[in-house]
């Protein structure tokens, strides 16, 4: 039988990228929503297109459209 040596742990830790725990996922969708906005689905946003003009108001701005204005 052949002993394994129990070390500090190195090998293991340097195959890993990070540490995740909990919260940390939410955390950083959060921060990504919060800086790129909320994605939503081609058909959501054509949702939204129709209720708005059917109930007149001024079409959205998607952030995409916003940051061709801004140039």
């Amino acid at each position: 039988m052949t002993r394994r040596s129990r070390g500090s742990g190195d090998q293991a830790r340097s195959r890993q990228e990070r540490v995740l725990y909990p919260g940390l996922l939410e955390y950083e969708e959060a921060e990504e929503r919060r800086a790129h906005g909320i994605p939503l689905h081609a058909e959501v946003m054509q949702w939204f297109g129709h209720i708005t003009q059917e109930l007149g108001l001024p079409d959205l701005v998607t952030l995409e459209q916003s940051a061709d204005t801004r140039g």
